[in-house]
């Protein structure tokens, strides 16, 4: 009986909250129907211009198409650029510095570029695995006859990064009223977590090979600071995957509840 008043409770607690949530999304539905109705509205009167406005149009469409090819080659420009970056090797500790140098300016300044505050926030936590990356690859002539090994685990953890960032802005983006009914985005967590477990594996892989070849000392600290970094990376997306997956909601805690 108890169990039953306190349900009643509950509920009575959360419709007029779940009303207020349904009356905000309709009202942003309605708004956004009417931003459609207008561009209909707007469209309908193009159909009827004259037809210098279609010649108009015609050109805005031409100079359209020829700013999406140019936009086309920067970005084919771009990864060009970075394919050769990744295929650039160093010949020294030294110039291997002047590179990360380089490369940290650049990552940063894409992170500058999102619009979106959260977004930019997880680029620049993730960046310092891109980073690590970078140095890991450039040092292959450096790590002498384990170069190719510790490049090509280098390239797996540098697959990883797209789907951590991934993950982490929907964590990121989950709201506050559908985090507190119906708690963390559990698959997003556990999306995150794997990857994370599988960059351990790679990294316990790169630590393997450390301690299987004789390297200078500057180069053997080197590698240990890229390692450090990633295992450092690797603990912090772990432990956002193990809180976003503990927070069950209102609703998770009281079926939860209820099942004992």
């Amino acid at each position: 009986m108890k169990k039953i008043i306190f349900i009643l409770t509950i509920f009575s607690t959360l419709i007029p909250v779940s009303l207020i949530w349904a009356k905000e999304t309709q009202t942003s539905g309605n708004q956004n129907a009417v931003v459609q109705s207008n561009t209909k509205g707007s469209d309908s009167g193009d159909k009827k211009s004259d037809p210098q406005d279609q010649d108009e149009s015609t050109a805005s469409q031409e100079q359209e198409d020829k700013n999406q090819e140019q936009t086309k080659d920067k970005g084919e420009q771009k990864q060009l650029k970075i394919k050769n970056e990744i295929q650039q090797v160093v010949k020294s500790v030294q110039e291997l510095k002047e590179k990360a140098r380089e490369r940290t300016q650049e990552v940063q300044q894409e992170a500058e570029q999102l619009g979106d505050k959260k977004e930019q926030k997880v680029l620049e936590n993730q960046n310092e695995v891109r980073l690590a990356v970078h140095n890991l690859l450039a040092m292959e002539n450096l790590t002498g006859g384990i170069g190719k090994q510790v490049s090509a685990i280098a390239r797996e953890v540098d697959n990883s990064v797209q789907k951590t960032v991934e993950n982490e802005n929907k964590i990121e983006a989950r709201g506050f009223l559908k985090r507190l009914f119906f708690g963390g985005d559990s698959e997003a967590a556990k999306a995150l977590k794997q990857e994370t477990e599988q960059n351990k594996e790679r990294i316990q892989q790169l630590l393997k090979l450390g301690q299987q070849t004789q390297l200078k000392d500057d180069v053997k600290q080197m590698l240990q600071q890229q390692i450090q970094t990633l295992q450092q990376e690797q603990d912090r997306l772990q432990a956002k995957a193990d809180k976003e997956a503990a927070i069950k909601g209102i609703f998770g805690w009281l079926f939860g509840w209820l099942k004992k």
